[in-house]
Formats: structure tokens, sequence, C-alpha cells
């Protein structure tokens, strides 16, 4: 189901982008070789040019308004941002206002981008849990200081895992592996790399069940950690 630019996606609003380069007319402007060789994301069709439309070119109020109307009929308030495309540079500032107005409506939100500016600048706004994607995190002085959740994504498994960056605390700390139909919670071994637990031995019995994004939502748990 899906109303003219929020769609019904596992219980939450999602919002689908173009997809590809700016030069192609998509909105990944941050996108990486590996990203686009496995990008899942269907071509571009016209309810993302529609959806684009509304959140980079409306006014930011009518965004706003489309939006809250769009999860009402949907029956979740709860949204999704970039489950295709991404939010280009140079509508930061337009997204970021956008969402903090969301957050005073009550919407809960998150997603994933690879935009580190966005992610950055809406780490403060409350039930705002934007993912970072990067291709391989490496615990250095960078994330000082910065809060959020950081996912990495293993193409071949069809999973992500996740670290917590808290400021001023390190930030390697393995804490979630999601994706493949399960998901998995606590200090997990380095080693993983199937999406399938049975592979993880006896002494991972337990740290996991089915993904579930209204679950995580609700707990606390995954990409809504922090």
């Amino acid at each position: 189901m899906r109303t003219d630019f929020v769609y019904d996606y596992r219980g939450f609003g999602a919002l689908f982008l173009p997809v590809g380069g700016l030069d192609i007319g998509g909105t990944c402007e941050f996108s990486t070789a590996s990203c686009r060789k496995h990008c899942w994301a269907p071509c571009t069709n016209p309810v993302m040019e529609r959806t684009r439309d509304v959140l980079f070119n409306q006014p930011i109020s009518s965004t706003v308004d489309v939006l809250v109307k769009d999860l009402a009929q949907l029956q979740t308030t709860q949204l999704m941002w970039f489950e295709s495309g991404d939010c280009p540079k140079k509508q930061v500032k337009r997204v970021v206002r956008i969402m903090q107005q969301l957050s005073d409506e009550g919407i809960k939100q998150g997603g994933f981008t690879r935009n580190i500016e966005l992610w950055d600048a809406v780490g403060h706004i409350d039930d705002v849990h934007l993912c970072l994607t990067i291709e391989k995190f490496n615990p250095d002085k960078k994330w000082d200081g910065r809060k959020g959740m950081v996912a990495c994504p293993n193409y071949e498994a069809g999973h992500i895992l996740l670290y917590k960056c808290i400021p001023y605390e390190e930030p390697q700390k393995h804490y979630y592996a999601c994706g493949g139909g399960w998901m998995s919670g606590g200090d997990m071994p380095d080693k993983l790399g199937t999406c399938d637990p049975k592979f993880m031995g006896e002494d991972c019995s337990g740290m996991f069940r089915e993904n579930n994004c209204d679950v995580c939502a609700d707990e606390g748990e995954g990409c809504f950690a922090l």
C-alpha cells in the first residue's frame, strides 16, 4: 500500500527517492562503486520523482503537512527516510528542518544516509535515528564527539553491522547486526560473516531473533539504539 508519496514498508511509512548519481538525475551523491553494484532499489519511477519534488522543492510547511497526512492515512507515526536514494549536499539544511518539524509532530524517524553532514546535523533531534552508511568502520579520531549509529553493509550476506557512537566514548563496540531475516544484539564476534545464525556456533545461541523494525523502534534496539 502507498499514498501519493509514502509507502507502507515493514509497518513504517517509507520514502523512496530517485536512485543513481546526480549526473543521471538521481539523489545518490555519495554513493560508492560497491553500493551502486549491489543496489537493490527499483529503477527510478514517477512516484520517486514526485517524492523528490515534494521534499526538495515545495514549501517546507507544505511538505511536512503532506507527510503527516500520508502517515496518518497509513495509520503509523513512524517514517523511514531514503529507502532508496539519499540526501544531496545542497538539500541538507532543508531536510534537517523537515525532520525537526516532523519530530515536533510526534513522528519517529529512521533510515540510512551516506551524507555525513546530514547525519551529524540530526543527531540532536528527538526521535530521529538516522544511520550513517559507510563501507568499513575504522575506530579513529574522526568519530570523537559524534553521536549516532554507523552501518557497514555486507552485500553478499545481506546484512549490516551497526556501531554505536557516543560522544567521548570509544565507538568501536560491535553493537548490532541486522538483515537476512534476523537481528542480533550485544557484543557479537568479529567473525560474523553470514546471515544464517546456525553457522555462528553454540556460543551465539539465544542472541538472534527475527528482524522487525517495529520491535527495534519500540525497544530502542538496532538502528534505534541512539
